[in-house]
């Protein structure tokens, strides 16, 4: 099938946006929220109500951005902000702290979601070898140790229990998988670990710090590739092709981003910025029904995409032309 990404809506946020500092969150318990790391320690928050948008100081280093549910029936996000050594839960509706805490190991990686048996989305940092989870209230759900510097985590259920396990990887080279507090499977690759993203039923995609980019069915590689550029966003949540499984959409520092089916790795869609990718969001921004795949680049140009099949492109390119036949003809007619 060739399918084609086109963009849906497009802006400047004017502010610089810091590679990896990307989220997406309901703060309001309705409306998506894009927030972007930008520097001198500030998070710019941007919506489709409030276009204007709005700063977070937060008067460090950000490391790291996520956002998870509240507890209960709060159906609002939390936003998650990870510096060097603190975690900061913060309401962003109510422009309030929830709660602040010390990360005495480092924090160098950090991922909201549903782990193991804990209930609702904890928060995990990890750092220097070692791994600390809080509940949405602030409490320790678990802390253990690793290898390493910890580059990069996801959660995946990589056993088909129906409860996800999580992955890191770290500086030595080490992707490990825990469930629970421990350690059930490592996988040696052959560089430092960059970037970890589920995509789907056991499936997750990587990325190293040499180029090298590939994908794991549980606990086997289906495939890799290498290029000379380095991955500087991935995410692994959205499908482009409709068929159901979301496609390995990678950021490159040349600016050029690219779509691989998850079977073999091949490349079925590409497009270059004149900046790299900082991140990557999906969300449906603009309340159109659809989700759209949301591109962020390092000089602070906003995109979002939704795919269209051949035929829509098709119709697409003739109703183009059919405007600018009858635009034609106005001007001849006056």
């Amino acid at each position: 099938m060739n399918i084609q990404l086109v963009p849906v809506f497009q802006f400047n946020l004017n502010h610089n946006i810091l590679h990896g500092l990307v989220t997406v969150g309901k703060f309001d318990g309705k409306h998506p929220s894009l927030v972007c790391g930008t520097s001198s320690g500030k998070l710019f928050v941007h919506s489709s109500q409030d276009q204007s948008g709005r700063f977070l100081n937060i008067q460090q280093k950000i490391v790291s951005i996520s956002c998870g549910k509240g507890e209960g029936d709060d159906h609002s996000d939390i936003l998650y902000v990870g510096t060097p050594s603190n975690l900061l839960a913060y309401n962003v509706d109510q422009n309030s702290e929830k709660y602040y805490k010390d990360i005495t190991d480092g924090l160098t990686a950090m991922i909201t979601g549903s782990f193991s048996n804990h209930g609702g989305d904890i928060t995990i940092v990890g750092g220097n070898c070692s791994i600390q989870a809080f509940s949405p209230s602030g409490e320790e759900a678990m802390w253990t140790v690793t290898g390493d510097v910890i580059g990069a985590m996801t959660l995946a259920d990589v056993d088909g229990d129906g409860m996800n396990e999580l992955i890191v990887g770290s500086d030595d080279y080490e992707i490990r998988i825990f469930k629970g507090e421990a350690v059930i499977f490592e996988i040696t690759e052959t560089d430092r670990i960059s970037h970890l993203k589920n995509i789907k039923e056991g499936q997750y995609t990587y990325a190293l710090s040499n180029g090298t980019i590939g994908l794991y069915n549980r606990f086997d590689r289906i495939w890799r590739a290498k290029l000379k550029q380095k991955v500087v966003s991935m995410i692994g949540e959205y499908d482009i092709t409709m068929d159901g499984v979301p496609e390995v959409i990678t950021g490159w520092s040349d600016g050029r981003f690219d779509v691989r089916d998850v079977r073999h790795g091949e490349v079925i869609y590409k497009e270059t910025f004149s900046s790299p990718v900082s991140g990557f969001a999906v969300a449906d921004y603009r309340s159109c029904g659809s989700p759209q795949l949301i591109c962020c680049t390092r000089d602070g140009e906003v995109r979002g995409y939704i795919p269209i099949d051949e035929a829509q492109t098709r119709a697409l390119y003739h109703h183009d032309v059919l405007l600018r036949l009858l635009s034609k003809k106005t001007r001849d007619f006056r």
